[in-house]
């Protein structure tokens, strides 16, 4: 037993010399390279790197205009909808509606040939876009102004007969657009607290292209004229701004149809042309008697019998939507 413990012994020392013995090999090689000129030059040492966290975002358009402004695909200003659903400047765009987008001709393209909603997938921004953004903007501007023309978010209209601007400016900063509370200053003859309850009914901007809104300083009243057909009218048109590109589509595509009908399915249908154009072609609807005028409440389509005064939400005579 002794001698077996003696021979345990004598392989555990032999087997600590090769250790050493490959650990000063070790040592020798290491230092010889440190020597060496040609691996003198050790590696630097690893940074921590900071890593961005890169989210992605899917919105939807309800409504044109949305309040996105976007250079090759890149969003470069932001305001109302958009802002509010969390797209900010730097955003990258890379899918409407699950098409991937390759340029920013195939994004124009399918506004164009579709109708909202749209569904949008972005790719948040980083350090590296938001200042390729704001590059991009700044171009815009200086392009703008070299044309003579200062960039505008929003169009502006220009009223003919002008507002009390303490009041107007008292609305404003409560948050509604300018022009609708302008708008809202004629509706309600000046009345602060008559142009918020219109406004409350949250009203949409009718197309500047398409109507201008004036004030008859005799009746103090306003009025709305075409600039199409030439024709005023005393109520409010109820195709807003974000539908009057589609409006004026169906007009064009439905020469046989009453453009009064084709308003009122657009709106009580959302904007949805197949259902309107479903509920023409199946029920073959005749115009609203001339008593009757259409609001827009809310969002919602109202009748109001101008004889009676009273309102009905649903379609006071037949047929009925479907």
């Amino acid at each position: 037993l002794e001698e077996g413990g003696e021979e345990e012994e004598e392989k555990k020392d032999m087997m600590m010399l090769a250790i050493a013995g490959e650990e000063e090999e070790e040592v020798k090689r290491f230092a010889t390279a440190r020597r060496s000129p040609e691996t003198s030059a050790m590696p630097p040492p690893v940074a921590a790197v900071a890593v961005e966290a890169i989210m992605m975002k899917k919105v939807t358009v309800h409504s044109v205009p949305f309040g996105m402004t976007a250079r090759r695909l890149l969003v470069i200003n932001v305001w109302g909808e958009a802002a509010q659903q969390g797209v900010s400047v730097g955003d990258r765009i890379l899918k409407i509606n699950n098409q991937s987008l390759s340029s920013h001709r195939d994004m124009e393209k399918i506004f164009v040939e579709s109708v909202p909603p749209f569904s949008i997938l972005l790719l948040g921004a980083t350090e590296k876009s938001i200042l390729k953004a704001k590059k991009l903007m700044a171009n815009l501007r200086l392009k703008q102004m070299q044309n003579g023309n200062l960039i505008s978010v929003r169009p502006k209209r220009q009223f003919s007969v002008p507002v009390n601007k303490g009041k107007l400016n008292k609305i404003v900063n409560l948050g509604f657009d300018e022009e609708l509370s302008h708008e809202a200053l004629y509706v309600s003859r000046g009345k602060t607290q008559k142009a918020l309850k219109w406004l409350f009914g949250k009203p949409q901007r009718l197309c500047i292209c398409e109507w201008d809104i004036r004030y008859d300083t005799r009746s103090k009243k306003v009025y709305y004229a075409n600039n199409t057909s030439k024709q005023t009218q005393w109520h409010r048109p109820i195709v807003p701004e974000s539908m009057q590109r589609i409006y004026n589509k169906m007009v064009r595509d439905t020469e046989d149809v009453d453009a009064r009908l084709l308003s009122e399915a657009l709106i009580h249908y959302k904007a949805d042309v197949t259902k309107a154009m479903r509920w023409l072609r199946l029920k073959s609807p005749k115009p609203l008697p001339l008593n009757f005028i259409m609001q827009v409440l809310r969002g919602e389509l109202i009748y109001i019998d101008k004889t009676t005064r009273k309102r009905y939400t649903k379609r006071p005579v037949d047929p009925m939507f479907c």
